[in-house]
């Protein structure tokens, strides 16, 4: 099939057969499959969109991913600006449910962009505990925070390190890690054309050092007893069942458990390995390095693309029962001047003590102008530890922080600009409407929400002040209201064309 890589067609038969490749070629004359996952974060499901829910994912629980039609746009829906649903490829669903995280844990999402993974683990810590969200890349770091404000998500930190510096700062802390690895993106093949285009043999092998290192800053962070999570979106053996293998050859603490996906494919038996090891040369230095007992690597599972109804997946979990001692591969820079940079720590601590002072009452005022008065929901989150970077006061449930690269160390709460203060639209959305004195409440098809996620000015009759803009009981952002006319706070960036009919 041309459009196809020649070598990875070849590399596919070897490792999985003939029937698996035909099976394979099928699913590419059906469109990419489209799934939505809903978010208990922001409370009951809305009956508009439960004609959708029909087609429930196998691998998610407590009927959390659907599968959607391909013609459906939703996207383009208002409900979509409230963080109400979350738009996942079916596959990609799987990772989250195998890792299990739960309320007050410490979770860290290590490949994070653009925030699939992490919202589902928030929505499965029911926003309680610590997360630490990380995306090395700048970019796609800030996609990554507006999916977790859209989504409602109040309890993650958003890192942009290279996993062997976040290891520096987290040794043996969290309970559980995902790792949702780079890699060559196979199983994103009838999706996407330039995963296509851009696959060569030769990069699979440096796929997968990339993918061990990771793993290993990863194992760093792990606390003994912990939980380690590792998957891709490619289905060689190369990068998969083999990084697997280097893991628990290098790491006696390390044990694979068993994951179980309805639909899934098991991993290859470590003997299959072992014979395939003989003929593809980037398997052959582990496949000749095992001794008894035996790894279990059928304890892997792929998600095959097949019949159109996922792309494709590879999911490990690692057990971990060692000590703390494991070190990452960096070897790091130390700063050449010592004494000024604990200057410089002094100096940003003070100063960082008064701003964060200062909002502080700043946001007090604005909540008991504001907000309902006892706000459960507010109570909980002042709770937390505050903190105050680049004139954003924000709430945290994480320390230590990371000294540098951190692009939202909490839970934005207030922004002040030229000594005015204005509420981040973070809190906007994590809101209800029971939390607010005076709610703005549209109801689904009033074009006044067209006009709103435009950015335009709209009326709506109410005591001047601060208020949040609901679609139903779903919020969109803030507002001013000032003589019954709301002055629109939606964020610019954010302002694009919507329609009810999608």
């Amino acid at each position: 099939m041309s459009i196809l890589p020649t070598e990875f067609a070849s590399l596919f038969i070897h490792c999985f057969g003939q029937d698996a490749w035909t099976n394979y070629l099928e699913q590419f004359s059906e469109p990419p499959a489209k799934g939505m996952r809903i978010s208990p974060l922001k409370g009951a499901t809305p009956p508009l969109i439960n004609p959708f829910l029909t087609d429930p994912v196998p691998w998610t629980k407590d009927r959390e991913g659907f599968y959607i039609h391909h013609n459906l746009h939703l996207g383009r829906d208002p409900l979509h600006a409230t963080g109400c649903y979350y738009l996942q490829e079916p596959s990609a669903m799987a990772p989250v449910p195998v890792l299990d995280p739960k309320p007050g844990e410490r979770v860290l999402d290590l490949c994070a962009a653009p925030g699939g993974k992490t919202t589902q683990i928030a929505q499965r810590m029911n926003n309680k505990g610590v997360l630490v969200a990380n995306e090395p890349n700048r970019e796609r770091c800030t996609i990554l925070a507006e999916n977790l404000e859209r989504l409602g998500v109040t309890n993650a930190t958003i890192t942009q390190l290279d996993p062997d510096e976040l290891c520096e700062t987290y040794p043996a802390y969290f309970d559980a890690i995902l790792v949702d690895a780079p890699c060559s993106g196979e199983g994103m093949f009838r999706k996407d054309e330039d995963a296509r285009r851009m696959w060569q043999r030769e990069l699979l092998a440096t796929y997968a050092t990339r993918q061990i290192s990771i793993l290993r800053a990863a194992l760093a962070m792990l606390r003994p007893g912990g939980r380690l999570v590792y998957s891709t979106c490619t289905l060689n053996p190369i990068e998969n069942e083999a990084v697997c293998a280097t893991m628990l050859r290098d790491h006696s603490t390390l044990s694979l458990a068993p994951v179980f996906l309805p639909e899934g494919r098991a991993g290859l038996t470590t003997k299959d390995f072992i014979k395939l090891g003989k003929h593809i040369p980037e398997l052959q230095e582990i496949a000749s390095t095992f001794i008894e007992p035996l790894p279990k690597l059928e304890h892997t599972m792929r998600i095959m693309p097949n019949a159109g109804r996922a792309e494709g997946h590879f999911v490990a979990k690692f057990n971990y029962d060692g000590n703390t001692s494991i070190k990452s591969d960096a070897v790091h820079t130390r700063n050449s001047f010592p004494s000024f940079e604990k200057k410089q720590r002094s100096f940003a601590k003070k100063h960082e003590k008064t701003l964060t002072t200062d909002q502080k009452c700043q946001f007090e005022k604005f909540a008991k102008e504001t907000f309902t008065d006892p706000s459960a929901w507010l109570d909980d989150l002042l709770m937390r530890d505050f903190i105050s970077t680049s004139n954003v006061l924000f709430v945290t449930t994480l320390r230590p922080i990371p000294t540098r690269n951190v692009l939202r160390p909490g839970f934005p709460l207030l922004e002040t600009k030229h000594h005015h203060a204005t509420p981040h639209h973070a809190l906007a959305l994590a809101t209800k409407p029971e939390n607010l004195r005076a709610p703005v409440c549209l109801s689904y098809g009033d074009a006044r929400i067209i006009a709103y996620l435009r950015g335009e000015m709209i009326s709506h009759a109410g005591p001047d002040g601060w208020t949040v803009v609901f679609l139903d009981n779903l919020p969109l952002g803030w507002a001013k209201r000032v003589q019954n006319q709301l002055k629109n706070h939606y964020p610019k960036g954010l302002r694009r064309s919507y329609s009810f009919e999608i």
